[in-house]
């Protein structure tokens, strides 16, 4: 494959999971179930992860039965790069950066 499909595929994968990450907290009040996730959970959720991706969470992501997320942060490595985002509490929303 050429790099910049490579590259494309990529970007599409890191919108797939973060659409996932931002729909959890709708997933778990429509279920009416909390839901905690570690990093394994995480990176088998959305198919098509680039070889060598990595997710690392310092903690595990929690949101409770009523959508509310405890917030936290999501590590994606792959070689040398890193790139982290932080998932806000309350909302769930997910800020690229440190």
């Amino acid at each position: 494959m050429s790099p910049w499909l490579d590259a494309a595929q990529e970007r599409g994968w890191r919108d797939d999971l973060r659409a996932y990450l931002e729909a959890l907290p709708v997933r778990s009040f429509l279920a009416g179930e909390g839901r905690t996730l570690e990093a394994a959970e995480v990176l088998k959720a959305v198919p098509g992860a680039p070889a060598g991706v990595e997710i690392h969470l310092p903690q595990a992501l929690n949101y409770n039965a009523q959508g509310v997320a405890s917030g936290g942060v999501v590590e994606i490595r792959r070689g040398q790069y890193k790139e982290t985002w932080r998932i806000e509490p309350l909302t769930g929303h997910v800020k690229e950066g440190s």
